[in-house]
């Protein structure tokens, strides 16, 4: 397995055989194509119509240092208040320790617009967690990312076009899966786990005994997929 990291693809090909895809600096071909990118977004390599607009949530991720007291003990923390726009915080030096005295976590934020700034959200995080108590001392925004596409949105008759959109993408050849690529929304990496093993035919056996040891057929070929993913794939 061969792994391109940074690269932009350019178009997709439907071959004889399979697909090519085109990249900037390159090409290549492979039996079949797996895809977890926005649906839009392979749309456009495939020279598809997009018929419909599939409305998604922008999330901004906040990463954070501080020194002081915290006003609570749990490694991850849910707002499920009306106020602040953030949902969730992991203090990740809860489980891998103090980085230059300081403790470090991140925050979700679902942004109200797709294009809202990472100061604004980290303002009202500020502000949210100073009204209620969960940081005092030095808090440092360190650095931030800007996911679009992040969750869908199942407005009105948008997991009717989502399905119509992806079984054009079946009948093209791809097959495309997973929270963009499905417009499915995965709340645990089990249930991403489920959906690809799903989509690549994969069947669970019965567990084996200790002793018990698997061979595969000595011929067996097994074709080499393409796969778009996400960065955000789990």
């Amino acid at each position: 397995m061969q792994f391109a990291l940074g690269v932009k693809p350019v178009a997709i090909d439907r071959l004889k055989n399979g697909f090519r895809l085109r990249m900037a600096d390159r090409a290549v071909t492979a039996s079949r194509l797996f895809s977890t990118i926005p649906i839009e977004r392979v749309q456009a390599l495939c020279a598809m119509e997009r018929r419909h607009v599939l409305d998604t949530t922008t999330l901004i991720s906040l990463y954070f240092s501080f020194s002081g007291e915290r006003g609570f003990p749990q490694p991850i923390v849910y707002n499920f208040s009306h106020e602040g726009a953030w949902k969730r915080l992991t203090v990740y030096s809860d489980f891998y320790g103090l980085a230059n005295g300081r403790e470090y976590f991140a925050v979700e934020v679902v942004a109200e617009q797709p294009d809202q700034s990472t100061q604004t959200a980290a303002s009202d995080f500020r502000a949210h967690v100073s009204a209620n108590g969960l940081f005092r001392g030095d808090l440092k925004l360190e650095g931030s990312q800007v996911l679009s596409n992040a969750y869908p949105v199942y407005s009105r008759g948008a997991a009717r076009h989502a399905d119509k959109a992806i079984a054009e993408l079946n009948a093209f050849g791809i097959q495309s899966y997973g929270r963009h690529g499905g417009f499915n929304y995965q709340p645990t990496a089990r249930v991403s786990t489920l959906d690809a093993e799903a989509a690549l035919g994969f069947e669970r056996k019965a567990s084996q005994p200790p002793q018990a040891v698997e061979v595969s057929p000595q011929n067996e070929q097994v074709p080499s997929p393409l796969l778009i993913s996400s960065p955000t794939t789990p």
